[in-house]
């Protein structure tokens, strides 16, 4: 739930002068959050700001401090992530510390807004490129998901979940996928995107009942019954190696209760696509890593395969372009990353049978 320090250059910095407001966006408000703390404040640098989260560096008597306001919509949503996180830490996870406020809370709300003061971690992002690196990286995640089994959303707590919910999710993109082939549509995006919308809508729908059939729902109930937490991004961005070459993990924002399989899926999609294709050694290696710490069963391989196999990110990037949502995206970059999607996602089919040896 922090970032990683900063270097100096790259960050525009703001002295805070007592009895002035902060020159910042929101520096008011800062200003008073801060003030719930039993700091010494002598300056801030501002990462990021969007509508519904924000990270913020801290200069302190007490060191370099991440302030960070968190994409929550309610105190219960916040409860449930804290609790997570808790669990974690005491299991051996390495989450930056939070730093309590004057009366020993967790954190402040202000503004109908949520925000948490905790350690800035100082190390390095793994490189995916390399081997070792990417090695620790899996055994990181299969540590998490090891330490994650047996946690309960407390009492007064709001639960995220994605438990038993892949189903839906996979007729739902199914549907999206129809819809989109059935429209006329013009431009070089639709042009290229037109065949590929009904075969990978094919492919949902063979992949939801390959999922129906599988040991999806067994591992479901077993995480159920059992705790079971997802991060959601477990990607080199939100990790860090530090000193002792240890990985830290950061950014617990989206934990969700799922099957492991859903981190799983995500690290291996990021870390193929920028090979261009699915490298079925590699996946075999990084299955390997993570088995290594967390074993699954033959059934929650094959869950694995499926979910990888489904076309996650060509989804994603149509919807995209579809909504309207990529308005610094030329159409030559939508273009680009089109034809390198319709490759990778092509090649995942023999390159995931190939790796689990099927």
């Amino acid at each position: 739930m922090a970032g990683h320090a900063p270097s100096n250059h790259c960050w525009q910095y703001y002295v805070l002068v007592p009895g002035k407001e902060c020159p910042l966006p929101m520096g008011d408000l800062l200003s008073r959050v801060l003030g719930s703390y039993d700091l010494v404040i002598s300056g801030i640098r501002q990462e990021n700001l969007k509508a519904k989260k924000g990270v913020w560096f801290i200069d302190t008597d007490q060191g370099l401090l991440v302030l960070k306001k968190m994409p929550v919509d309610s105190v219960e949503r916040l409860r449930f992530l804290l609790a997570a996180v808790r669990h974690l830490q005491e299991r051996g996870i390495k989450i930056p510390p939070l730093v309590p406020t004057r009366s020993g809370e967790a954190y402040v709300m202000a503004d109908g807004f949520y925000f948490i003061v905790s350690q800035a971690v100082r190390g390095f992002p793994p490189h995916y490129e390399r081997e070792r690196e990417l090695a620790a990286m899996v055994k990181a995640l299969a540590a998490f998901h090891k330490a994650s089994i047996g946690f309960v959303a407390p009492p007064g707590s709001k639960e995220r979940s994605h438990l038993g919910k892949w189903p839906e999710s996979y007729a739902g993109q199914a549907v999206a996928l129809a819809e989109m082939a059935g429209s006329a549509r013009l431009g070089d995006f639709w042009q290229k995107a037109g065949p590929y919308l009904r075969i990978f809508r094919d492919r949902c729908l063979q992949l939801r009942e390959e999922l129906l059939q599988s040991g999806y729902w067994s591992w479901v109930e077993k995480v159920r019954q059992g705790g079971g937490l997802c991060h959601q991004d477990f990607a080199a961005g939100n990790l860090v190696i530090d000193a002792c070459g240890e990985i830290n993990v950061l950014d617990i924002d989206s934990l969700t209760m799922d099957i492991p399989a859903r981190d799983l899926r995500k690290v291996m999609n990021k870390v193929m696509k920028k090979r261009g294709s699915f490298d079925a050694d590699l996946g075999a290696r990084m299955l390997d890593w993570y088995c290594q710490v967390n074993p699954l069963s033959r059934d929650e391989l094959n869950v694995v395969r499926i979910d990888l196999e489904f076309p996650h990110i060509f989804c994603g990037l149509v919807g995209k372009y579809h909504q309207g949502r990529g308005e610094d995206w030329s159409e030559g970059k939508f273009l680009r990353k089109l034809e390198e999607i319709i490759a990778y996602e092509s090649s995942k089919h023999a390159g995931l049978r190939k790796a689990l040896g099927r």
